[in-house]
């Protein structure tokens, strides 16, 4: 596979970036090579807001990635830092007659299109190998 990509590069634009990422049970890359990794591209490449790669401010990316080895540690910490304030807002907007029901509407679409992609990508992102 990587003699292919060298053999294809010079095909391609200037500012074609390939990463690539292996593992194996042998010699195992700890999670803390792939945090520093990402940290350091997010650093220098950072995503912007607009959606377009160079449209919109820069997102400034966390001062610490999290990695989860369960499902179920991941919906915790979610349920603690998302779930828990998103129903907060729903009592305040319950208190309010609907004043923050367009807010709700919106971050709760989002916090369960994040909880559906986690449920899908599981099995192949917590992957033991065994």
């Amino acid at each position: 596979m990587m003699v292919a990509m060298a053999a294809h590069s010079e095909e391609q634009a200037q500012q074609l970036s390939i990463y690539h990422l292996t593992s194996s049970t042998r010699q195992p890359a700890p999670y803390a090579v792939l945090a520093e990794s990402l940290q350091r591209y997010f650093l220098h490449n950072p995503p912007r807001s607009g959606g377009k790669k160079n449209s919109g401010e820069p997102v400034q990316p966390p001062s610490r990635m999290r990695f989860f080895r369960t499902l179920p540690r991941f919906r915790a910490y979610m349920a603690v830092n998302f779930r828990l304030p998103l129903e907060v807002l729903r009592l305040l907007n319950i208190a309010v007659c609907g004043a923050f029901s367009r807010r709700h509407d919106e971050l709760s679409r989002k916090y369960r299109y994040v909880m559906h992609i986690a449920e899908l990508y599981a099995p192949y992102s917590l992957f033991k190998g065994w």
